[in-house]
Order: C-alpha cells, then structure tokens, then sequence
C-alpha cells in the first residue's frame, strides 16, 4: 500500500508538470507565430465591401480607398472615403474624400481617363433599365456623365450586378474604353461582357452568355499593342440558355480587342465555378493560362482539376486531376528563384501546394480544414509570402517553403473578393487584409516589442506556475517528512486523497488573486482607453492590457479544467427519464447546427427511469456528441440510440441501457484509439484533452462502462453501459 500511495503522489507530480510544460512549449509557439515576426491593427471600425490603394498626392504614403457597404442609417446608398490608413488609431481619421453613392452605381480604381494628370473616380450605374458613365474628382464633383448605349439583351426591372474591370485602350488607337460585366443572376439574360466609348456612350462590342461572369483579366496576350479579355463563366444551374451557351456548364475563354471570341471552352457542371491566372509559365515567352475547378455541387460533383492552355490559341498543355476537392484561388508567382513560375493553390481538403511547370506537387502542408489563398506577396521581392484563410476565422502567413509564420483570429469568417491588398509609406511595405474590417499587417522590427510581448503572454505565466508548483510541492514533502517519522525513521508519504485535497486548495486558492488582477487589468484598460496621446509608445502600452486579460482568461478556464479534474465525482442522483435527457442534449446542437450536421436518434421507448446524476451525465454525453462535431468540420451526421439490454450477475439478472453515439467523421487512427481517454491527450490546436477523461469518470462512477470503435475515413463509435434494476 505504501508503495502504491508513493507511485499515485509522483502520478499526480508528474502529469501536472507534463501539462504544464506542453502549456508552456504551446505558448511559446504561438507567441513566436503571433507576434515576433508580424504585428496586426484594425484600421478601421466598419467592413468595406472593397478597397484600392493609392499615392492620390505623390507623397510617398499610399491613401486607401474604402467602399462601405449600404449603411441602414442612408438606406440605398453606400459610401466612398478616402484616408491615410496609418492613422495609429480608429477615430479622428483624416478623410480627404468622403461622398455616399447610389447603390445603382458602381465605382472602379482611380484612372487618368482623359489624360490630362488628374486622377478621377469613376462610375457605372443602371437606372430605370438605362446604362449610365460618370467621373467624380478628387473633391466628389461630377466632371462627366453620358449615358451608354443600351445592350443588344433588356436590363430587366430591379438592380443589375455591374462592375467595371478596366478604363484602358482596347484596340490601340490612343483612347481609352470602359469594359464591365454585368449580370441579372436569377431574372436570367443579360449575362456576359461590353465596352463602351466612355466620352461618346457608344456600344463597340457586347459578349452574351447563358452562364455568369466570374473571373476575368485584360492583357496584350500576343504583344501586338491590343488587349485580349480573359474570362471564365461560372454554372448558376438558373435553367438559361444563349446561342452556344447553358448554365448547368462552366466556361474558360478569351475575347479579342473587337469583342470576337478568340476561343472558348467548357470547364465543368453546375454550381462550378473556374480560378485561373495567367503568365509564362514554360519559359518560352508566351503565355499560359492555368485555371482551378472549385465545385459546390452535393450530388457527383467535379473533381478538382488544375489545367493548363495555351492562352493565344487555347490549346490544352497539362492536367492535374484529383477527386473529392474543390481548387481556390490559385496564383503564378516565381518562389524559388526559377527562370518559370510555379503555382500555389489551396483546396477544401486543407491542403496549400506548390506546382512546378509541369504540375508535379514540390511541396505541400496540411491546415486542417478548407484553405483559401488570398494572395502570393511579399515586403521584399525575394522572400515572397503566401497569406492564406481557413474556415474558423483564421488568417494564416505561410514563407515559400510553407513553414507557418503567422496567425490571427477574428470574429468573423467574412473574406471578400479582393481580400489582401499591399499599401507603401514613406518606403515601407504593408499588406491589408480585408476580412470583418479592414487589418494592416506590418513586419515587427522592434525586438523590445516582441519580448514585452513575450512577457505579457501565456508563456510567462506558465512558467511562474511550474515553478510556484514544484516549489510548493518541494516545501511541502519537506515539512512532511519533518512531521510524520514512523519508529524505524522511514518517511510516511501523504495518502493520495490527502495529495487531491491539497491540489484542490491550491487551485482554489489561486482563484482569488487571478479575479483580483482581472479586475485591476480592466481598470488599468479603462484608464488608458481615457489618454488622448496618439504616440506609438502610447498605443503598445494599451495593447497591454488586452494582453494580460487574455492571458488571465485562460489561466482561469484552465484552473477550472484542473478542479474539474481532480475534485472527487459527488453524485446528486435521482430518477431520470434517459430518453428525455438524451434528446434535450440533442435538441441544443441541432438548433444551432442545422443544415451542417443531420442528428439521427433511434430511442427505446421501453427504457425505464434509470438512478443517475442528470447534469454530469449530460456533460459526459455533450463531451462525446461536441467532439464528433469538431471532427467534422464539413458536416455531418450523428446516430444516437437507446437499447435495453440484460446481463448476468451470479443468480441475479441485471438490466443495461446501451447508448450509442456514431459519427461518419474521419474516425480515430488505430494507433492513437487507446489514448483518447488519457489526461492531457488532444490532436486539437486549443483545448486541453481532459473531457473524454472526465466522460469516463463520470460514466465509471455511476457503475457504468464505455467504449470507442473507430475506423478512419468511416466514422467513430461510442458505447455507453449504465447499470438498471437488478432482478432476482
């Protein structure tokens, strides 16, 4: 027995310092991901549907030009502001232009359009079924309007999608054209492309199609001073049909500088839609299209396919075909110094590669769920990043040999077309993520600011923890060794129980000074939120405070986990209806998660009131049912039954219920199966791995049993056993 209490006191030694050292290596890692190399600010309180950058003064600073979306307080309009976005706070911004617009109207990057130096803004607008062009300068006045010619298809009653892609010289003749996609979505035709003379109004070429406008880019693909549109149609499955043209198919294509389909062909099904980028990616001093198929069809969708065409005459090079994946956005860029560009994609598989020409992968990593790649930049030519975002709001920065840099979360997943934008000042480099509200993301020079960082984080606090723990274990073996001597001089170690109780004072006791610095931090917070002084010293030291109350939020969920753990199962039993019990803990995800995870309960109605602590065996079933949730990320299907069973007891028959809970998730690695009830085991990112460990306590204390089968690619099971009425 003696040796027994020993090996449980030097257990619970052991796995708190093992907890503690894997928080600590933890938070070392996401404070050298987080903050060492990049540092990350709103600049703005609002979203912005879309934004641009420009030096409007030639100054060196970039302006940022922001469109916010339609506002209910002006209901039809939406705003245009532009400002220096390196104001160090979100008020008081120095506006330089600030005008609402119609919500009929759309506007493009600021253009020269008719050559005279100045910079103007301009719009396309569709008002009672009429195309209209105007140009706004630098102080909102309207400098030109003129209505277009009307397109060959009626603009049906209510809004029309328009955007404008470019003001250039199509055809080379010294002026420039106004080329826009439009399209009515679900009211059908019009769909497609046109140019316009923007002095005259005058129609010069029209393309219609069945399937939407998705993607485009206008470039002279053979370098004869006339500029081609490159285009890919997307499948809306609407029912329409134009000339050659249906929406149940996807289209990649190019139109010549005289509106001529130079070639076009089909890409994919409905609901497909096609990513492509265009350089040379042979070397040979021509161009190549390369494009990614992205399906969102339920029922046999398209594989994920990468092609690559000969952009002049569309002839197909090579083909990269893999199932079940859908390709994102995908970008030609140069990342190891090659004479040709490779290709970096990310998929719904979790997955960002990298291409070589001939479309052999040279390097992936796996993120853990569906990745979009916002863009491929960098602040110095030669060390070009990836920035990449996942579902679950993160934002990710990858270098170009796919090692993680960088991360921050938001509050919100949205992510718009034109996510990630890169803005110059006074010599330096930043980037914009356009997700919730517009962020600048700047390279951290400043060591003194990552390591204030490093001190205000979880890995400090970690470490003052373990050390604060073994040093109170130290002294505590001292005095006890001190106090407890049998005859023979050997030392009485304290029973295991005795060993709980005094974890649980120590975490009880920590409570108290952790509240007292939560409530110190956020007076601390409210005082500097009150100091006008917008220097960057001020500014880091009001991030302080967020930092610590962070840290100290943790620090108390993680104190909570551990009482939880290690306080004794005291159970307030009663008779409970399981069935009842089983379908309220179902009903709480369902309502929440419906349309993504299908719950699927098969209940006995013969089970009979069962003897059992009805809020901690809830928490046991809740613990099992949210883990099958993380697992599927994509969705799902959860099974639960009930079945009442009989077993054996000497001459006694004793009843069982049997809970089952299934999930068709990924399921459990055969070699990871026997560690999932183990303190501390976790394959998530956040989270500390005790909740199937308390599931079995809880099960084991009311004489149950519990049991996992998982198969990967095929799903898990749990299966539950509480004990009923014995019958003689």
């Amino acid at each position: 027995m003696k040796y027994i209490k020993i090996a449980l006191f030097l257990g619970c030694v052991l796995a708190v310092d093992v907890f503690l050292i894997m928080q600590i290596q933890k938070s070392y890692a996401d404070w050298y991901i987080s903050k060492s190399e990049f540092s990350v600010r709103p600049i703005f309180n609002h979203s912005i549907g879309s934004i641009s950058t420009f030096d409007l003064q030639n100054d060196g600073a970039d302006e940022f030009i922001a469109r916010v979306p339609e506002k209910s307080a002006t209901p039809g309009f939406y705003e245009i502001k532009i400002f220096h976005p390196f104001s160090p706070t979100n008020v008081n911004l120095n506006f330089f232009l600030h005008m609402e617009i119609s919500v009929n109207y759309v506007s493009s990057n600021p253009v020269d359009i008719n050559n005279d130096g100045n910079l103007d803004i301009p719009f396309l607008g569709v008002k009672d079924s009429r195309i209209f062009f105007e140009c706004r300068n630098m102080t909102g006045n309207i400098i030109h309007s003129i209505e277009m010619e009307e397109l060959s298809w009626p603009i049906p009653q209510g809004r029309l999608e328009q955007a404008i892609l470019a003001i250039d010289d199509m055809d080379g003749d010294g002026t420039k054209e106004v080329v826009w996609r439009f399209s009515a979505r679900f009211s059908g035709l019009p769909r497609g492309y046109a140019c316009h003379d923007p002095e005259t109004g005058k129609k010069k070429w029209e393309f219609l199609s069945a399937a939407s406008p998705f993607k485009s880019k206008i470039l002279d693909i053979n370098r004869d001073g006339k500029k081609e549109l490159v285009f890919s149609l997307n499948a809306p499955h609407n029912g329409i049909t134009y000339k050659d043209t249906d929406d149940d198919t996807s289209y990649i294509g190019v139109i010549n500088s005289s509106g001529i389909i130079q070639w076009m062909k089909k890409a994919g099904g409905f609901y497909t839609d096609i990513y492509f980028d265009v350089g040379d990616i042979n070397g040979d001093g021509k161009y190549e299209l390369v494009t990614g198929r992205s399906c969102h069809r339920a029922i046999d969708p398209d594989p994920g396919e990468i092609k690559i065409y000969d952009l002049l005459s569309g002839e197909e090079l090579n083909k990269f075909v893999i199932g079940d994946v859908s390709f994102s956005r995908l970008f030609l860029t140069n990342m190891n110094d090659t004479s040709a560009p490779e290709i970096v994609v990310g998929d719904s598989g979790g997955f960002i590669r990298i291409f070589d020409k001939d479309l052999k992968i040279i390097n992936e990593v796996k993120t853990g769920s569906v990745v979009k790649l916002l863009g491929v930049d960098g602040f110095t030519p030669e060390s070009p990043l990836i920035f990449a975002f996942n579902h679950f709001s993160k934002y990710t920065i990858f270098d170009k040999e796919l090692k993680r840099l960088f991360y921050f979360k938001i509050d919100s997943d949205l992510a718009y077309s034109d996510p990630i934008t890169s803005v110059s000042y006074r010599g330096e480099k930043f980037f914009i993520i356009n997700a919730d509200r517009p962020y600048l993301i700047s390279k951290n020079i400043s060591s003194l600011s990552k390591y204030r960082a490093l001190l205000f984080s979880n890995f400090s606090l970690f470490m003052l923890i373990i050390f604060s723990f073994n040093l109170l274990v130290f002294l505590f073996l001292r005095e006890r060794k001190k106090r407890r001597k049998s005859p023979t001089g050997q030392t009485d170690l304290l029973a295991s129980n005795e060993w709980t109780e005094m974890a649980l004072d120590l975490a009880h006791r920590m409570k108290t000074p952790l509240t007292g610095i939560l409530w110190e931090s956020e007076k601390l917070k409210s005082s500097l939120e009150k100091i006008k002084d917008q220097s960057p010293a001020t500014t880091q030291l009001k991030e302080i405070p967020d930092a610590i109350l962070a840290d100290i939020n943790e620090l108390k969920l993680m104190n909570r986990f551990l009482m939880r753990f290690l306080q004794p199962q005291k159970f307030n039993t009663r008779d409970v209806e399981l069935n009842d019990l089983i379908t309220g803990v179902v009903n709480k995800y369902a309502r929440f998660l419906e349309g993504k995870i299908d719950f699927v309960c098969h209940l006995d109605a013969h089970i009979p009131p069962l003897e059992l602590d009805e809020d901690q065996v809830r928490e046991a079933l809740s613990n099992i049912i949210e883990n099958a949730i993380d697992a599927m990320p994509e969705g799902g299907k959860i099974e639960i039954s009930t079945n009442l069973t009989h077993a054996k007891r000497g001459n006694n028959t004793q009843q069982e219920v049997m809970i089952q809970i299934t999930d068709n998730g990924p399921g459990i690695p055969e070699d990871n199966i026997n560690d999932i009830f183990n303190p501390y085991y976790t394959t998530k990112k956040e989270g500390f791995g005790i909740g199937l460990t308390i599931t079995r306590k809880i099960i084991e204390g009311h004489g149950g049993r519990i049991y996992v089968e998982s198969s990967e690619e095929v799903g898990t099971k749990f299966a539950i056993y509480i004990p009923g009425k014995v019958q003689k």
